[in-house]
């Protein structure tokens, strides 16, 4: 009776021992198919998934400024190193409802619930904690980076949630592209109405 005993009770412990593994292996899998696997952030598919799924109050896009300088000059490896410190650095900065992805190559987004004015805030340090020291690289060089980014207001919700969200994720991306155009290293916030921007400090 006491070796069945103990022959249950080690099939119990194998059990759950399986199940924990398992229940390991499921989280790996979730975390690999939503977060981008070279700096950890949300990819793309899950950042659109959260845009969607929640009404923001503010979508940003950041890119990093002159990337395939990076690239081409110090080689893909140093390029993945200043991709991953933007992120971090980025991540430093951002409350914790909001969700950050990258969007592919050099290009991140921002997507804010909290009210507009903390979204400025945000961007606006996001800019700032770049710029304000080089990246230190793994072979001891160091090299200096920026971004730029644009800012939108969630822009009504006059049709459907998906064309509020092209339009919103439009006039950030125009945005983007305007502060690319006067300089970089800053951030530029899109007008309401249209997709006209004004520029904001850096």
């Amino acid at each position: 009776m006491a070796v069945m005993l103990e022959a249950l009770s080690s099939s119990a412990a194998a059990l759950a021992q399986q199940a924990m593994e398992l229940d390991l292996l499921r989280e790996q899998a979730e975390f690999m198919a939503n977060h981008d696997s070279l700096t950890g952030v949300k990819n793309r598919r899950a950042w659109l998934a959260d845009c969607e799924r929640i009404r923001p109050t503010a979508i940003a896009m950041l890119d990093i400024d002159f990337f395939k300088q990076v690239n081409d000059n110090y080689g893909h490896p140093v390029g993945d190193e200043v991709l991953c410190e933007v992120a971090r650095r980025i991540a430093t900065v951002l409350p914790d409802d909001a969700s950050f992805g990258r969007l592919g190559g050099e290009e991140f987004g921002v997507m804010w619930t909290a009210p507009f004015e903390s979204a400025c805030g945000d961007v606006a340090a996001a800019v700032h904690v770049i710029a304000s020291e080089p990246v230190h690289l793994m072979d001891g060089r160091e090299l200096n980076v920026t971004i730029s980014a644009g800012l939108s207001r969630w822009l009504g919700d006059s049709g459907t949630p998906e064309e509020s969200f092209a339009g919103t994720f439009g006039a950030a991306d125009t945005a983007l592209y305007a502060a690319k155009e006067s300089g970089r290293n800053r951030f530029v916030i899109a007008a309401r109405p249209g997709p006209h921007a004004q520029k904001a400090a850096a």
